[in-house]
């Protein structure tokens, strides 16, 4: 079958039922509370992806007198903040802990399909608001091991999120306004928290 072009101002039929040829209308007139979760969860994610990608090795190296795996008394040379050593593993670890939240990406994407996307996007966002404190003060104690284990753990509660994030969204509106439903909440959320981040 070929493409069929709809006027603007028309309706078409689908199954006895007649629907809007403009399916924005329809989806911000009809669920706007759906969009507005959208619009909250995508720019936690947002705000989180952009935390845990682009923050840490600013606040080991630059934010943190002295540099992150450095005695905290001592390791600076005399009248200024240049150290010793290299901080290359910084970024080695730190790759590392991306990778850690690429494979929970895919594992709970996988939990999600037999669980539920629903109850892991409910599990992931508790999981937030009770570890986020916890995990990001155990990233700035100047400790390796604190700051594998915080960051680390953040990894792992944002990928539930994004692992069960496309298909939730998906499931969430109706086949008629669903790309559009989800292009609203979704890019409006990206480009507030994501693009200002």
């Amino acid at each position: 079958d070929g493409v069929r072009l709809v006027e603007p101002n028309a309706a078409q039929e689908q199954g006895g039922k007649t629907s809007e040829a403009v399916p924005f209308l329809r989806g911000v007139r009809d669920h706007p509370v759906e969009i507005g979760i959208m619009f909250m969860v995508v720019g936690c994610f947002a705000v989180g992806v952009w935390v845990l990608t682009a923050f840490p090795p600013s606040l080991y190296q630059d934010l943190m007198v002295p540099p992150l795996g450095y005695p905290r008394q001592g390791g600076r040379r005399e009248g200024g903040a240049t150290y010793d050593h290299s901080t290359e593993y910084i970024w080695v670890i730190h790759t590392l802990l991306c990778c850690v939240q690429v494979c929970a990406i895919a594992f709970f994407g996988w939990l999600g399909d037999f669980v539920g996307n629903t109850r892991m996007m409910a599990l992931a966002c508790l999981l937030i608001v009770i570890g986020a404190v916890p995990c990001l003060s155990a990233m700035g104690q100047g400790s390796i091991a604190a700051a594998v284990l915080g960051q680390g753990s953040m990894n792992c509660i944002m990928g539930i999120l994004g692992g069960n994030l496309p298909t939730w969204m998906v499931k969430t509106f109706p086949v008629e306004v669903r790309f559009t439903a989800i292009a609203v909440g979704y890019n409006a959320a990206q480009a507030l928290f994501g693009g200002t981040a």
